[in-house]
Parts: structure tokens; sequence; C-alpha cells
């Protein structure tokens, strides 16, 4: 009967704990999604904090982290995480401030300009620029999407919070 009553006190013991871990995870991930919403400034876990904590080559001025939170040009900042067969990938999307819109494009209507830039971290744990995309919010609701083939047009002005121009 005491075996019983001890084997029953350690299964609520550890069910207990177990039971605890899972509510603080949850709300952990809860407040890392609430971070995240706020902007780029804030550093989270995961592959999000890696790149946020990475530098660039050329830019070892600044973490990427700390240089897209300083864009001073970014109305709002977004990091994302996702895992794909090669890898992880985590989006950075900037939405640019309408100061940055040419005079062509503010008369053209254009309502918003958003950032996406895309890092690919391998199972090595490398990571690199996968691709920068811009999407553009026409009038009537329509989003136009380009390539950015030129990354030095883009990275350096983010680390010297210099006006991005297409």
């Amino acid at each position: 009967m005491r075996k019983m009553f001890l084997i029953l006190l350690a299964c609520l013991a550890t069910a207990l704990f177990t039971g605890c871990a899972k509510v603080e995870g949850k709300k952990k991930d809860s407040e890392n999604t609430k971070k995240a919403a706020r902007g780029a400034d804030v550093k989270i876990d995961g592959y999000v904090g890696v790149i946020q904590s990475a530098t660039l080559d050329p830019l070892k001025s600044n973490t990427i982290g700390d240089a897209f939170a300083g864009y001073r040009y970014f109305a709002t900042k977004q990091w994302h995480e996702s895992k794909t067969m090669n890898g992880t990938v985590v989006d950075f999307y900037g939405q640019l401030d309408s100061t940055t819109f040419s005079e062509r494009d503010r008369s053209a209507g254009l309502a918003a300009r958003t950032l996406d830039i895309k890092f690919v971290i391998n199972d090595e744990g490398s990571f690199w620029i996968d691709s920068i995309s811009r999407y553009d919010n026409k009038p009537g609701g329509r989003i136009e999407s380009y390539t950015v083939a030129d990354f030095g047009s883009v990275l350096p002005k983010i680390y010297a919070n210099e006006v991005i121009s297409f």
C-alpha cells in the first residue's frame, strides 16, 4: 500500500511539474508574439533571434536586428520564422514610411510599400540573404510585387539610416 501511495505521489508531482512547464512555455510564446508585433527592436528567441544578433560581413558595424530596429524610415517592422526542407527561413517585413515615396509614386496613388528581406539558415548554421522583395499597395487594393536585384542598394541604406528609393 505504501509503494502504491509513493508511486501515485510521484505521478502527481510529475504531472504537476510537466503541466506548469507547458503553461510557462505557452506564456513565453505568447509574450514573444506580442514582442514581435511591437517591432524589430525587440529581441526574441529562435532563429529570428539568431538573425537579429548576427552581422553582415561588409556591414559589421551593427547587428542586423539593431540596424533594422534603428532604421527611421520603417513605419512598421515584423519578423517571421518558418521551416522548409532546406532549412529555416526568417522574413523581415518593413513597411516604408510614406515620406520615402517619390512624387511619381504619390501621384500614381501608392498607398503603402513593404520590403521583405528573406534570410535562409541551413542545418549547419550558416545564413544568407536569399532575396529582397518590394510590395507596392496600389489603388483599388492591388498589390504589385517586385524583386530587388541589387541588395547593395538596400542594405547599406538601412545601416546608414538613409532613404531607400526605387
